[in-house]
């Protein structure tokens, strides 16, 4: 519950666990405290950005209340403090997904991308081993294998036409 504007002092607060939560225009700090029997307890924060870095196996835009705020690629973006829904698209595979980070001031949080399963059909001859990025998936031809969405290496190994080895998307 609301309990006032800093700086504050709270006497007679029963001793346990409390979720702190400062709100400023600069952004939202959360932290857990710890409340003692006869110890005084000083939260001192400082308001300051922290930073987001976006791991994916496909280029993805970064998104904030509708404004592109970096990519995938661009290293540490500067966020205020809190929690924020953050947008991840990438037009050519027809990608977006939505996930809350909580920013915390002054650290970095590194956030990976979960890419949604696509399918890939592989004409291959009866017999030859398939490989999909290093994993072995049976044995060709094959339908409706499901991997990752983006670009995949797939080898298709036989004993007598020996090895193919393609890129697909």
């Amino acid at each position: 519950k609301k309990v006032g504007t800093t700086p504050l002092t709270l006497n007679a607060v029963k001793p346990g666990k409390y979720k702190l939560v400062l709100e400023s225009e600069e952004g939202t700090i959360r932290r857990d405290v710890s409340v003692r029997a006869g110890e005084r307890f000083i939260a001192q924060e400082t308001f300051m950005p922290g930073w987001l870095t976006v791991h994916s196996r496909i280029p993805v835009d970064v998104m904030m209340n509708g404004n592109r705020i970096g990519a995938s690629g661009d290293g540490q973006l500067l966020l205020p403090p809190g929690r924020h829904k953050v947008t991840f698209t990438n037009a050519q595979y027809n990608y977006r997904d939505t996930e809350t980070v909580e920013i915390d001031p002054g650290r970095v949080l590194a956030h990976n991308v979960r890419l949604p399963l696509g399918r890939v059909n592989i004409d291959a001859p009866a017999g030859a081993e398939v490989w999909v990025e290093g994993e072995r998936v049976g044995e060709g031809p094959m339908q409706g294998v499901r991997v990752p969405i983006g670009t995949r290496e797939v080898i298709v190994r036989h004993p007598s036409f020996g090895e193919r080895r393609e890129f697909v998307e």
